[in-house]
């Protein structure tokens, strides 16, 4: 009898594991198969395994017997593997707004991760109401709580904008190189001496990074009217990841508001405009904050457990959501956004720099990452901005995987921001040499241009050591 009740529940329990992957996978369809193999383990497995243990139940009572405990046996090693995996040693489990509310128990006014992301999509219409503000940073001067994907929890001291820079920067009267770009230019997850734009701003010291979570197309080119007029950089590097831009711009083009970047020279004046910024932005982080520490937090832990979250997100079962995805009408307007942006740096005679940056699933082994790869690099050479891509220094890196944190789904370590911002280093050196922007960039930084290939060849021997 017992072994008869286990093979019904576990029978059922397939089913429901079937049923909840069609519900998210063919459904709806937010998210997405990465290939056949992955269609077997969601789809066919669970259905097959759920039918053969219904069947089992007129096997004779000694297979039932020793099948039931193969099933119990089966269930309890994979959740003492998901405690193992939630409790093991140097991990640290909490939520970002676990870890902000510890910090504040302590006194300390720390702050999420900023997410302007987040208010667009409050937004219904797309629009704001008169006098309203759109951020694009974070809030300024605060302890930051940034992210975790090694097992420990970074922060940083956000500057007088809520980016991710060093103290002083914005004091400086001479800015040479700027980037804008998404998390993986906001410094995710990574120490903030370590991202990639505090590796070029050691050579040189005159960088800004206006990276953000969330960023695309549309809100990296509001960035750029909004905060680098008043520095006129020499060069701005603009970031391009492979894996969300284009989705990206396809969900930004929702917002009316945004897309008022695009015409003409629509400014907020965001860099005279802190103090609302750190309000709209205080007042959603703190109502996130209040909604984690109600008895919800607890039950959503559980059902993290229950549904092994972490066995599942290890063995890569968990390819997160399907977005909107872009068309050829998208691509057209990225390739407006480039144009707009190329034209506004012009402006000052400032260089825009296209850096294409690879996803994980280009060396996992998964979907094809992006179908447009080949349509956009010749669109941005066809608009004659510089391309810096990244991809072919992953390739030629002897494991492309040591680049991501353990091996998986993320994003870069600091083995891969190290890289990048060598690769970029190398190109503006290349490009640099001679040239009267060279020597203005020469003039404004501590470390010249001539002495790139030695720092150079000192980060590669260092690479190589690690």
């Amino acid at each position: 009898m017992l072994a008869d009740i286990v093979l019904v529940w576990g029978s059922v329990a397939c089913l429901l594991a079937l049923f909840y992957c069609v519900y998210w996978y063919v459904w709806t369809q937010e998210r997405e198969f990465t290939g056949a193999a992955d269609i077997i383990i969601k789809i066919v497995l669970p259905g097959l395994l759920g039918t053969v243990l219904l069947a089992s139940l007129r096997f004779r009572s000694q297979y039932k017997v020793h099948l039931a405990k193969f099933c119990i046996f089966s269930l309890l090693s994979v959740y003492i593997a998901e405690l193992l995996l939630q409790l093991g040693p140097h991990v640290d489990i909490r939520t970002n707004l676990e870890v902000v509310s510890e910090f504040r128990s302590r006194g300390i006014d720390a702050v999420p991760a900023p997410f302007p992301s987040a208010l667009v999509d409050l937004q219904r219409d797309g629009n704001l109401n008169s006098g309203a503000v759109l951020p694009l940073g974070g809030i300024a001067k605060k302890l930051t709580v940034l992210c975790n994907e090694t097992g420990q929890w970074i922060t940083y001291k956000s500057d007088e904008h809520g980016f991710n820079n060093p103290d002083g920067v914005w004091q400086s009267r001479h800015i040479s190189i700027a980037a804008v770009g998404d998390s993986f230019v906001f410094g995710k997850c990574v120490p903030p001496d370590k991202n990639v734009v505090a590796l070029i701003w050691k050579n040189y010291p005159a960088t800004l990074n206006l990276g953000m979570n969330g960023a695309g197309p549309l809100k990296e080119l509001a960035a750029v009217k909004e905060y680098l007029p008043h520095f006129k950089p020499k060069v701005t590097l603009w970031f391009y990841f492979e894996l969300n831009d284009l989705t990206d711009l396809a969900q930004e083009t929702r917002s009316g508001f945004l897309k008022r970047y695009l015409k003409g020279n629509f400014n907020q004046g965001l860099i005279t405009r802190q103090t609302e910024i750190d309000q709209v932005l205080s007042h959603y982080a703190n109502k996130k904050i209040e909604e984690a520490n109600n008895d919800r937090a607890d039950l959503e832990d559980t059902l993290k457990i229950i549904k092994l979250s972490t066995v599942r997100t290890k063995s890569g079962l968990v390819n997160g959501t399907s977005q909107t995805q872009p068309d050829e009408l998208h691509i057209k307007l990225f390739r407006e956004v480039l144009q707009d942006a190329r034209a506004f740096v012009g402006t000052w005679n400032g260089l825009l720099y296209f850096v294409y940056l690879p996803a994980w699933q280009r060396y996992a082994g998964r979907q094809a990452t992006s179908v447009n790869r080949d349509a956009i690099l010749n669109l941005v050479r066809r608009l004659n901005i510089p391309v810096i891509d990244i991809h072919e220094s992953f390739q030629a890196h002897s494991d492309p995987l040591r680049l991501f944190p353990f091996r998986q789904q993320g994003h870069y370590n600091e083995e891969g921001h190290r890289l990048v911002a060598e690769t970029i280093l190398r190109h503006l050196s290349l490009r640099f040499s001679s040239s009267t922007t060279g020597r203005g960039l020469r003039q404004e930084n501590r470390l010249t241009v001539r002495h790139m290939p030695s720092v150079l060849q000192r980060a590669g021997r260092a690479r190589q050591a690690d």
